[in-house]
């Protein structure tokens, strides 16, 4: 009897966990997506109707970057199929804010993240973006959450240089109030 009891209580509990993972996971592909330039085209059926394969994509020179040679900067706004705001400044070896305001999330209005790119430089160079003090805020409170993730390049790719995807990990530690301890793979397709 007691352990109805408690799978009556906590089943709830982690029900709704498992509702804000998702949002968190939508959240922070809505900042990494467009960070890799991905190509992404539709979304599938997101009961929420959070899409961010609409917004602006502003082509990105990643060797240039790479090289120091130039700066990129993303810009946002809300539009048809695109349900973030804000801009990105990404740049490498140094750390760059993020705030973005999301709409159509239940749980979720404003994301705020401080990241840095790396970059390992071989035959075709890793870039690794460490995602870090990372909070998601909404109605309900706050999720606290850190992340990485990691692409390889080909510098030979002109179109894309995208080469290889590595995906990453979300790891969540406090969710509105509650300390958590969640790890989720990630990965932007």
């Amino acid at each position: 009897m007691k352990l109805i009891i408690l799978i009556l209580i906590f089943c709830p509990l982690v029900s709704q966990a498992s509702q804000e993972v998702e949002e968190a996971k939508k959240s922070l592909e809505a900042l990494i997506e467009p960070i890799l330039q991905s190509t992404k085209k539709g979304q599938g059926h997101d009961p929420s109707g959070f899409r961010i394969d609409q917004c602006e994509k502003s082509k990105i020179n990643w060797m240039n970057v790479l090289l120091l040679k130039e700066k990129a900067t993303l810009k946002f706004h809300f539009a048809e199929g695109c349900d973030i705001q804000g801009t990105l400044a990404p740049t490498l070896f140094t750390t760059f804010p993020a705030h973005l305001v999301l709409r159509k999330l239940p749980s979720f209005n404003q994301l705020e993240t401080e990241n840095r790119i790396t970059a390992s430089i071989e035959n075709k160079p890793v870039l690794n973006l460490a995602i870090r003090n990372g909070t998601l805020d909404g109605p309900k409170g706050k999720l606290l959450f850190e992340a990485d993730y990691a692409v390889r390049l080909d510098p030979a790719k002109s179109k894309n240089m995208m080469d290889e995807n590595l995906g990453g990990e979300i790891r969540i530690r406090e969710l509105f109030g509650k300390k958590v301890e969640i790890r989720e793979k990630i990965l932007v397709k």
